[in-house]
């Protein structure tokens, strides 16, 4: 089947999974791709306009309008999905002029060609704001740092003045943000934040690999929706902004955070991020099943890389004090029966359990894992999950040593295994 591959700036390598696995029917490259490298293209549009800019390149304009395609399509989408709220008709007149003012802003935009990553980033952040409000989803979490934390507000101040803010002053936009952007904890560095990559699509999700892409590129990617994907096992249920914040914590609270505190160790994921891919050019062969077991391991590979960095933003001298494998172990942990007996009053608590694994069912199933399902104990397949990181963890050690995966021991140098 053919297809379109996809490579990196700098040199002439294939960025995507797809583009480097064995040969596969339609519906099985559907799922990798989505999986994996899911909104590639944003992140190669991004990076490809920022460079242009800097340099003054004639093909700016190619760029250009390939990133006012991107803030099209977000509000394009994000229009019917509005109006499709149970609140649209009571607020029609309001909403309508508030639309109407946007789409004006951004042929503004497009005609001056003054569009940038923080424009995209406020109109989705305006539109998230607007279609949650529509739905009747707007949540009330995390005051902001300098409030009273009995008081409780919208997670989003402010939200008036956002909407009726221009787009072209994204700045003042993102400043009225402070202290809300993320959970489940504030940073109060995002409005000087200049690496936001604003990712749009459907459902807000994007794929494990783009995610890397990115970070090893220096962005910080952050997903925007129209019909969120169910995150933590249903945690942000149909709440684009909730959903977004949940997106923004992970990119500020946790890949920045590594990059600041363990900048050495983040060198070396990024180091490991390209021996990945090395690994699996260099492991071609004729032979089927040795195209498969190579596929699989550049899968698990960046599945395992992908849970370090993004997901617990692990360092050796981390604040935990615990190897990979205990955090494993934490996160597949059966639940006490005191925890079992509150939930049997309250079946909502059940979605707690294995909230920090829970969103890697599907992609470990993809990579050959059984994984039991049972919705109304859920907690049932702990061990599965425990068993299949814990294998994946084993293969991702043994190839790429020179990863810590455990604090450092005087005299010791292990793996946890």
């Amino acid at each position: 089947m053919a297809q379109v591959r996809f490579f990196s700036i700098n040199n002439q390598s294939p960025i995507r999974v797809v583009d480097y696995i064995s040969k596969q029917n339609k519906q099985e490259w559907q799922e990798t791709m989505l999986l994996f490298d899911k909104k590639m293209s944003t992140v190669l549009t991004c990076m490809q306009y920022d460079k242009a800019l800097a340099k003054g390149s004639a093909e700016i304009g190619i760029y250009r309008q390939k990133m006012h395609q991107l803030l099209d399509e977000a509000y394009h989408d994000f229009v019917p999905e509005i109006k499709a709220g149970i609140k649209y008709q009571q607020n029609a007149d309001r909403i309508n002029e508030d639309l109407k003012r946007m789409a004006q802003e951004i042929a503004a935009i497009k005609k001056d060609g003054t569009i940038t990553r923080d424009i995209i980033e406020v109109a989705c952040l305006k539109l998230a704001i607007l279609r949650d409000e529509m739905h009747d989803t707007q949540r009330f979490l995390m005051p902001s740092v300098d409030e009273d934390p009995n008081i409780k507000k919208p997670s989003l101040k402010n939200s008036a003045e956002i909407i009726k803010m221009p787009l072209s002053n994204a700045l003042h936009i993102k400043q009225l943000t402070k202290g809300r952007i993320s959970t489940p904890v504030s940073c109060n560095e995002y409005p000087s934040i200049t690496n936001i990559l604003p990712i749009y699509s459907a459902n807000g999700s994007m794929g494990f690999n783009t995610i890397l892409f990115a970070i090893f590129n220096d962005y910080l990617p952050v997903g925007f929706s129209k019909k969120p994907f169910a995150v933590h096992n249903g945690a942000f249920e149909n709440e684009s902004i909730e959903t977004t914040r949940h997106d923004y914590g992970h990119a500020l609270n946790r890949v920045l955070a590594l990059q600041q505190k363990a900048p050495e160790t983040f060198a070396v994921y990024k180091e490991t991020y390209h021996k990945i891919f090395a690994h699996r050019q260099a492991h071609l062969s004729d032979d089927i099943m040795v195209q498969k077991e190579q596929d699989l391991i550049l899968q698990k590979d960046l599945l395992m890389l992908f849970f370090l960095v993004y997901e617990r933003c692990y360092y050796p001298h981390n604040l935990e004090n615990a190897s990979v494998v205990d955090i494993i172990n934490k996160n597949t942990k059966l639940p006490s029966s005191q925890f079992l007996q509150l939930a049997s009053v309250d079946p909502s608590l059940l979605k707690l359990s294995l909230i920090e694994v829970i969103d890697f069912k599907h992609p470990l199933e993809l990579v050959g894992y059984k994984i039991r399902s049972n919705p109304e104990k859920p907690y049932e397949s702990a061990p599965d999950f425990r068993a299949a990181l814990l294998d994946i963890l084993k293969g991702f050690a043994s190839r790429y040593p020179n990863v810590a995966l455990e604090p450092k021991k005087e005299h010791v140098v292990t793996n946890g295994f």
